[in-house]
């Protein structure tokens, strides 16, 4: 796995129109796709050194130079192609003539040249700090304008920023010059800390040191004067730029952003401590209806109320313009809604900020319940942010709006929006984050942030080489003839396909006190395996965090965030129809690529800690429910047999892990920071360039598993 600018890229690189997998020593793959990556250019500078060139001393201060860089293990960046340079700071601003073209005629003058600075700013951010911080900034300032925002992400931020921010540019050792030839800028910026071409290499290490605190200094200093503060004295050679970093970053928790010199508006910001407000049971478990006043109704916490800075949302939350297309252009009916009533388990509303629940039927086990409780949470998030919504919700496994159904009907009718857990091809279905995310009271699986903390703790137990060189699976194959196929991967006495596998029987597991079903106790494994029950799986999540490769049984249903899941990066695709032989396949490929299996473990599990942190779970419920309100073209109201709900009519009354869950999944107050900023939809050349290049990764995989049994067969 290649680490460019802060951003990981998949073991699987993208070679002409094929993929390439960098391998090691090792008879297992094939030497038809030996595609060894070499992208820190070591060889050609190497070959290019001829003894005759020592001849000067300016070229022997060159190669010093060049010498350390690769020491230091930088990589020599190639030159930037740019449309445009700033001549007077000879910055690179190369976007800044398609942003002229595109995005000019939507301010007046003096605004644009306020945006003009602004985006300088972004562009000059001297670290990923500061670059969440001025593009939050930079947001606030469009959001009257969002097709701009839009515009600047697509186009330059999203996948190119690593190309001209400061922030990523800075990494390469070019002495933070931004021209076309960084090479000779930073040769020239050496020179003129040297003086003088006759030196020795200490003296030339020190000065390469010296220059490179100027520069790191410099740009603190810039951020301070932006505050209208008084920077700190930087003549004083002792001083610990480290510490001057973590003072800026202090700054950015405790300060909005505050107007440059250049007269930028801004949001006010009033800190504050945290809030909590715990739950008001007085009543004792006898509270049937909710206290007077209780939290969050009536209470309304502003913007400028929050300290916290927010950030741009994970990719994968762009599906959620995907989900909602089939009503993008006919709006949500009431009708359509009231369609959905003859599958759907609840109703839930919301009205001014409080909510209220219709029931329909009973769902499996207490899915309901907890899916209830986090959207309860929401609101508890979220106070006063929540917008008015009437939704219809169904807690089985499989989608229920079959695009079928719709196909044979007038094609005016619009199709019934109903939420659930997981989605297809073939049906309408509206993806949620499921029930288990606030506990899975039933086989006591605990709330999924204190589990994140034990799998992460269970990760640093056992290091990826130290485990079982084996692919591990622990479930229950009687919801579904391929998990009972599964089971014939298994060691026996004739044949070993490299798989450990186990029936969890719950029943037993039940009487033991759930004993041997502890998930953070599973990373035992180098590799593990997920397929589908009945459909989609909840186990999928606590595999991914495991820091083993897991090795995906090709799956025909999605939740919400597995759409961001790439083969190659966050997982080894596994054949459904000759599951044995692809798992063996899997297993010997990543016990002789040790390095790229740990990664693509790795890829996986940061992930999950990262992407799918509880902070982002909320966001994406509240980003999906805004959504979907805007698309409504009625006023919801509240149903005839609907009740007011609030958490206190939930949790006082629970009892056993129902109650312990709910205490430790409450949301103690209004979060520090507005929800993350959603990003544009896909364009269809993007969206479709991502399932090609998904495809061709499956394919390529494929491919090679064919070749090795090919092989082994010639052997």
């Amino acid at each position: 796995m290649n680490e460019t600018h802060g951003e990981t890229t998949p073991v699987f690189q993208i070679v002409g129109s094929s993929l390439k997998v960098p391998t090691q020593e090792g008879p297992v793959v094939p030497d038809s796709y030996d595609g060894r990556g070499n992208d820190d250019h070591t060889e050609e500078v190497v070959s290019g050194f001829r003894p005759h060139i020592m001849n000067s001393c300016k070229t022997l201060m060159r190669l010093l130079c060049l010498a350390m860089i690769m020491v230091m293990g930088v990589r020599i960046m190639k030159p930037v192609t740019v449309s445009r340079m700033d001549k007077k700071n000879m910055t690179i601003t190369f976007s800044l003539v398609n942003i002229v073209k595109h995005c000019k005629n939507s301010f007046s003058q003096p605004d644009w040249e306020d945006f003009v600075c602004r985006w300088k700013t972004v562009c000059d951010s001297a670290n990923e700090e500061l670059y969440d911080y001025n593009l939050t900034n930079l947001h606030r300032h469009l959001l009257n304008q969002q097709h701009v925002f839009d515009y600047l992400w697509d186009n330059w931020l999203n996948t190119s920023r690593y190309k001209f921010v400061s922030a990523w540019t800075n990494q390469t050792l070019t002495f933070y010059k931004t021209t076309t030839n960084r090479a000779e800028g930073a040769h020239a910026a050496l020179k003129k800390q040297l003086t003088t071409p006759k030196c020795s290499l200490e003296t030339l290490v020190k000065k390469v040191d010296t220059l490179e605190r100027i520069i790191q200094l410099d740009g603190i200093d810039i951020f301070w004067r932006k505050h209208d503060l008084n920077p700190s004295t930087f003549d004083d050679e002792e001083v610990d730029v480290e510490k001057e970093f973590e003072d800026v970053k202090q700054k950015m928790c405790t300060q909005p952003p505050q107007p440059t010199a250049q007269n930028f508006e801004s949001s006010i910001v009033t800190i504050h401590d945290k809030i909590e407000i715990p739950l008001n049971c007085s009543m004792g478990n006898h509270t049937q209806t909710c206290p007077n006043n209780y939290y969050p109704k009536n209470f309304t916490l502003h913007d400028e109320q929050q300290s916290g800075i927010p950030h741009m949302c994970p990719d994968f939350f762009r599906w959620i313009h995907e989900d909602l297309r089939p009503w993008s252009a006919t709006g949500i009916t009431e009708e359509s809604v009231e369609r959905a009533k003859g599958v759907a388990d609840f109703r839930f509303v919301v009205l001014n900020g409080t909510a209220y629940i219709e029931h329909y039927k009973k769902s499996v086990d207490t899915r309901d319940v907890f899916t209830i409780w986090g959207l309860l949470q929401l609101l508890r998030r979220y106070p006063g942010k929540v917008p008015d919504l009437d939704i219809m919700f169904e807690c089985f496994d499989f989608p229920r709006v079959l695009k079928k159904d719709y196909g044979q009907l007038n094609s005016a009718v619009v199709p019934s929006p109903l939420f659930g857990y997981c989605g297809d091809d073939d049906s309408f279905d509206i993806v949620f984050p499921d029930w288990s995310f606030w506990g899975w009271a039933e086989i006591n699986i605990k709330p999924w942030d204190l589990l994140l903390k034990d799998l992460e703790e269970g990760n640093k137990r056992m290091e990826w080489i130290d485990r079982e060189p084996y692919a591990y699976w622990k479930g229950n194959p009687n919801v579904a003839q391929h998990r009972k196929d599964l089971l014939t991967c298994n060691v026996s006495d004739t044949n070993d396909w490299n798989a450990r596998l186990y029936i969890q029987d719950w029943v037993q597991e039940s009487k033991q006190g759930f004993k041997g079903s502890n998930l953070a106790d599973q990373c035992t494994h180098r590799f593990k395996i997920y397929i589908e029950g009945s459909a989609w799986s909840v186990s999928e999540k606590y595999i991914l965090a495991c820091d083993s490769v897991t090795l995906l049984v090709t799956p025909h249903y999605y939740d919400f965030f597995t759409r961001g899941l790439m083969p190659g990066l966050h997982y080894w695709p596994v054949r459904m129809d000759d599951k044995c032989r692809s798992i063996k396949f899997a297993a010997e490929w990543g016990n002789n690529h040790e390095q790229q299996a740990k990664a693509m473990g790795k890829a996986a599990s940061s992930f999950i800690q990262e992407d799918m942190k509880m902070d982002h779970v909320y966001d994406y419920m509240f980003h999906l429910l805004t959504a979907y309100s805007k698309l409504m073209k009625y006023k919801p109201t509240v149903p005839p047999n609907a009740v007011e709900l609030c958490s206190e009519t939930m949790a006082c009354t629970s009892e056993g892990f129902s109650k312990q869950f709910m205490e430790e999944s409450t949301v103690k107050g209004p979060a520090d920071a507005s929800p993350c900023i959603m990003q544009p939809p896909y364009d269809p050349q993007t969206l479709n360039s991502i399932l090609d290049t998904k495809l061709n990764s499956i394919k390529q995989v494929e491919s090679w598993e064919k070749q090795y049994f090919e092989q082994m067969n010639q052997e």
